[in-house]
């Protein structure tokens, strides 16, 4: 019985002495903070993307304005002829038009997906360049968490790495390219 008693005695007094170091441990975490917005907005790979995205979504925008002029140019034309074909004949040609706007839209829908396929293509290029970054300097600064600012309510001093990264990251990533595909030969 006294074999038993001690042996449970032992037991948990290690339990104790687990739970204690554990305690300590978690007591003394540090934590290390980025602002990963900042990171895209001013690092040159996050520059380099948010640039030729703008490019690729104003070129969108301008095939979208040519497509509603072009439907707004064959709507007065198909009204014109009214007086001079056939309502079969302009039925047919309403109805060719329309497959030929139809097919124009289809294209523009495929290639935003193939955009925003990209530009997530090189997000998670510039990700994987960001954790042995991250990785690194968690080691620097002795910490064993980072986290994003918009997470925090509040932070001391000296706990922001976002310049570091943002430093780190123009040496190892300095370009981004989003690598989609030209039209031309996405249509084939």
């Amino acid at each position: 019985m006294r074999t038993l008693l001690a042996t449970l005695m032992i037991g948990l007094f290690a339990l104790t002495g687990i739970q204690e170091g554990h305690a300590q441990n978690a007591q003394t975490g540090k934590i290390v903070i980025i602002d990963y917005m900042e990171i895209q907005r001013n690092s040159l790979a996050g520059k380099d993307l948010l640039r030729q995205a703008e490019n690729y979504r104003a070129e969108l925008e301008a095939e979208t304005q040519r497509l509603q002029t072009d439907v707004r140019q064959t709507e007065a034309q198909l009204t014109s002829q009214r007086d001079f074909l056939s309502e079969d004949a302009l039925q047919e040609k309403a109805s060719a038009e329309q497959q030929r706007l139809s097919a124009a839209e289809r294209e523009l829908r495929d290639r935003s997906n193939q955009i925003q396929l990209a530009a997530r293509k090189a997000e998670q290029e510039m990700q994987s360049t960001l954790t042995p970054i991250y990785q690194e300097i968690m080691k620097e600064h002795g910490a064993n968490i980072i986290m994003d600012r918009s997470q925090m309510i509040l932070s001391g001093p000296g706990m922001d790495v976002t310049r570091e990264v943002i430093e780190k990251l123009d040496a190892a990533l300095p370009t981004l390219k989003m690598d989609v595909p030209d039209a031309a030969s996405a249509a084939e």
